[in-house]
């Protein structure tokens, strides 16, 4: 019998390896996804080229960015803004979200079969899983919050002197990776202080860490913004920004929820994975055998009620990666719990291949892997978006600054250098285009990017007029800005 279990636990482990490597190879992939060339790769390439005060008067979204994005500056210092940087940068994100968790998960399970299967099932979470590939930072969120959790309600850490200011750090640390960390730290911070109510030592101690570790992002954003959460709870703390732009990224934020998008976020948390959908059993067993598995699962569906309450109108199933990542520590911490037989072990094994998609993986890392091999990096760039063909059109002689008003596209990580895209409406300066009144506004800006089209708007018509169209690609249109 354990000849036999040993010989399933090595045709899983094997599984789990080339699970693995598949997805860090798929991290090779040359993805153009708009953020990460839109801030999290690019405002440590400018305040290299600058400086930090330099970056921060002209490169707004930099605030959309937190504690994760400095790591950037690693590929930013090894290859500048080059297709290197990119790769890395994702190499790193997926190695602190889908790598590590599952590293973790199959040391949590004492490297038995359910820690394998633990593994493959966070490597192949099947709904929006690029986005653990690309370099941006929602996975190292997720991987962070899980870590939370368990320091702060696991019985095995709890007993440990530091506990309580590990447990404010690590409260405080999520929203500084991205502010909607907060609604992962809330609910989990409220089950510490409830369990630590007799003690309010360890609640004043933990309070002080919490606030230690936020600090830094909040000082930035009163700073600059007077708005100490942006991009979150605008309404509470509008700052200095525009009325216009605190409805735009409101409107992103802040999107009421409906029933559509109640059944579209239900779907997402309940099916990231096929096999989610054992989670309302095991609740019910767990709490019918009085079982005490239950206190990540409440953690997550809070998480996720709090999420569905501020922003559940948004369809963007990455906002959620950190229940995903929970309900997989909560299912199989359940399932070790109950005598599970080789069958079962290779139907979960069945069930979580089903959706796996590593036949995607498979022919990126094919696909990619050919491009390296045959083309150069400027023919890659091209192949996978061919608007970096935009740059040779950008005439950046004799200036320091390049300014390039823009619409819709954002995306300048490997723009000349000295190029800055203001985008509108989501950076202040831009405001004054809302209701424009001076064509000389526009007189800041060399060039000017659009995808549509302003009815009834001055400086829309004194560009398309009076400037000069310089080339036309997809559904862009790039203009010269006139001087006069």
């Amino acid at each position: 019998m354990l000849e036999k279990q040993s010989k399933i636990s090595s045709i899983i482990f094997k599984i789990f390896v080339v699970v693995f490597l598949l997805k860090f190879l798929e991290a090779f992939y040359p993805f153009m996804h708009g953020d990460p060339l839109n801030y999290h790769l690019v405002w440590p390439r400018l305040v290299l080229e600058t400086s930090f005060s330099e970056m921060i008067a002209d490169f707004f979204p930099f605030f959309q960015s937190g504690y994760f994005d400095t790591l950037y500056f690693i590929p930013n210092i090894i290859f500048g803004n080059h297709l290197g940087t990119q790769i890395l940068g994702q190499i790193i994100h997926f190695s602190l979200s889908l790598g590590i968790t599952s590293l973790l998960f199959f040391q949590i399970f004492k490297r038995s079969i359910l820690g394998m299967l633990a593994g493959i099932c966070v490597l192949t979470l099947s709904n929006s899983s690029d986005f653990f590939l690309y370099a941006k930072s929602d996975g190292f969120l997720a991987f962070m919050t899980l870590i939370t959790a368990l320091v702060t309600l696991e019985d095995r850490f709890q007993e440990k002197k530091w506990h309580p200011i590990l447990v404010g750090f690590l409260l405080g640390f999520l929203p500084g990776i991205k502010m909607n960390g907060l609604l992962m730290s809330l609910p989990i911070g409220l089950f510490y202080a409830w369990n630590n109510r007799k003690n309010f030592s360890h609640i004043l101690k933990t309070g002080i860490m919490f606030v230690i570790a936020i600090s830094p992002k909040i000082f930035l954003n009163w700073y600059y913004l007077k708005s100490p959460l942006f991009p979150g709870f605008l309404g509470l703390f509008p700052g200095n920004l525009d009325p216009y732009l605190i409805e735009v990224f409101n409107s992103l934020m802040s999107n009421p929820l409906n029933i559509k998008t109640f059944f579209w976020q239900l779907d997402v948390f309940f099916k990231a994975k096929l096999f989610f959908l054992i989670i309302p059993f095991l609740i019910y067993f767990n709490f019918k055998l009085k079982k005490k598995n239950s206190i990540i699962i409440w953690n997550s569906l809070m998480i996720f009620v709090l999420y569905l309450a501020l922003n559940g109108g948004v369809k963007a199933a990455r906002f959620i990666f950190p229940c995903m990542f929970l309900n997989i520590y909560f299912i199989f911490k359940s399932l070790e719990s109950y005598p599970l037989k080789n069958k079962h072990y290779f139907l979960i094994l069945a069930v979580l291949l089903i959706d796996s998609k590593l036949d995607k993986s498979v022919l990126r890392t094919v696909d990619s892997m050919k491009s390296y091999f045959t083309l150069t990096e400027n023919e890659i760039l091209l192949k996978y978006n061919d608007l970096n063909n935009m740059w040779k059109f950008i005439d950046t002689k004799n200036r320091a600054r390049t300014f390039i008003f823009s619409d819709n596209f954002t995306q300048m990580f490997y723009s000349p250098q000295g190029v800055r895209i203001l985008h509108y409406p989501t950076h202040p300066q831009t405001m004054f285009f809302h209701d424009c009144k001076d064509v000389n506004d526009m007189k800041k800006y060399q060039y000017a990017i659009f995808s549509s089209e302003f009815s009834k708007n001055q400086c829309f018509d004194f560009i398309v007029n009076r400037g000069r169209l310089v080339t036309t690609f997809k559904e862009y249109k790039l203009y010269e800005v006139p001087t006069e």
